[in-house]
């Protein structure tokens, strides 16, 4: 971009001349991509926020299922002395009734892994 004052070279994002020191008029067009600019950086910096929390969540989430699954065992009132996680098909598909005991406790009661979730 050229100074309108000195015709010397400037940068096109200039306020003032750095050779006359005139002001220079800023076009519409140089505020418009100035402000998409701004827009753009504050919407990306929202969607790495968003992610970040999301994850948070997620790993959170995943943490607290792996617990009861680790934890607690589900057993259905079946008479297959197994015990299953939450996320077992066998359990999802059940319409029977169910106890949950730690998996210590189901252990002690006779109750084994189910093959198909352990």
């Amino acid at each position: 971009m050229k100074c309108s004052n000195c015709s010397k070279e400037i940068l096109s994002d200039s306020e003032f001349c750095m050779y006359c020191g005139k002001k220079i008029a800023v076009s519409d067009d140089v505020r418009h991509v100035k402000l998409n600019n701004i827009i753009f950086t504050i919407v990306i910096i929202i969607l790495i926020f968003c992610c970040i929390l999301l994850d948070y969540k997620y790993t959170q989430a995943k943490h607290e299922n792996d617990f009861f699954d680790k934890s607690a065992g589900i057993v259905i009132d079946d008479k297959t002395k197994y015990y299953h996680t939450y996320n077992c098909e066998v359990f999802q598909n059940t319409k029977k009734g169910y106890w949950i005991y730690n998996v210590e406790a189901a252990k002690d009661e006779g109750y084994k892994p189910c093959p198909k979730c352990h």
